[in-house]
């Protein structure tokens, strides 16, 4: 259960006031009248910082519809927020009372922190069937140390890092999924990424048009230098950089299009020119 709950965890506005305290805020006075969050109110979140618990209310305000809803949204926030100390058992439970002796809809939202089980800090990171980059290489990836606390979210920056990471290096189809041990005992937890790097996209075909052959020319000449090599959205920009004069003000791409032909394993570029342009030397 705990490897499905972290798994769904990775893929998947103003102060409060104390411990128990809670606040209205501006926006309220702007809601419609037939829903109104006058407070929220936060019970046994000591171990949250202030600025999480006004992140979670700020999104609570923004997001919440109905009264469930927003209840449903608070627990799952406060959860989230939890789970990012590396408290992964926490139990929590919200509930929305209405305002006695209001006929505008006005609500109190109240969630509570019910039990925040153990601490989980992470004991080790593995990488498997991974071959275009070492071990070590996409650790660096990771804002998580062993030793560290073992946060939901910052192992979730980590992932995007590395499908970022491949995809500029040309594995476009690059796919991970995380795999967890925990260690109850010492209250750690192995980290094991499957990966699937998938093909090594390269360079295809460029397509010009809207421009006078000349100058075209010059752009597939160019384009000589691309052909055949990894796939790299920086090549792209230096490409663009090359030919295109800053001086003209206008973003290539506007005018550049790149699209995956998955069964050559190339990414082919048009560049459709739909005002003339001159191109420098």
């Amino acid at each position: 259960m705990k490897r499905l709950l972290l798994c769904f965890c990775l893929v998947a506005s103003f102060p409060v006031i104390g411990q128990t305290g809670s606040f209205v805020d501006e926006d309220q006075l702007q809601q419609p009248s037939a829903l109104t969050i006058r407070s929220i109110i936060f019970e046994n979140t000591g171990r949250l910082s202030e600025p999480e618990r006004r992140e979670i209310t700020r999104k609570i305000r923004r997001e919440g519809e109905l009264p469930d809803h927003a209840v449903a949204l608070a627990e799952e926030r406060v959860r989230e927020a939890c789970q990012d100390e590396g408290y992964f058992e926490v139990k929590v439970s919200g509930v929305a009372e209405h305002v006695a002796g209001k006929d505008d809809g006005q609500f109190d939202i109240a969630v509570k922190v019910l039990d925040y089980g153990k601490q989980y800090r992470l004991r080790e990171i593995r990488f498997t069937n991974g071959r275009a980059f070492s071990q070590e290489e996409l650790l660096k990836l990771i804002p998580v140390q062993p030793g560290e606390v073992f946060s939901r979210a910052r192992i979730a920056t980590g992932l995007e890092a590395i499908h970022q990471h491949y995809q500029d290096a040309g594995y476009l189809n690059i796919t991970s999924i995380p795999n967890t041990e925990f260690d109850e005992t010492n209250a750690t937890v192995r980290l094991d990424i499957d990966l699937d790097e998938g093909k090594l996209f390269h360079w295809g075909e460029l397509r010009v048009t809207g421009l006078e052959s000349q100058k075209a020319q010059v752009l597939t000449d160019g384009w000589e230098d691309l052909r055949g090599k990894p796939y790299s959205p920086d090549a792209l920009r230096e490409f663009c950089a090359r030919f295109f004069p800053a001086a003209d003000g206008t973003d290539p791409a506007k005018y550049t299009k790149s699209q995956e032909n998955e069964t050559m394993g190339t990414v082919d570029v048009s560049i459709e020119f739909v005002s003339p342009w001159w191109i420098s030397n």
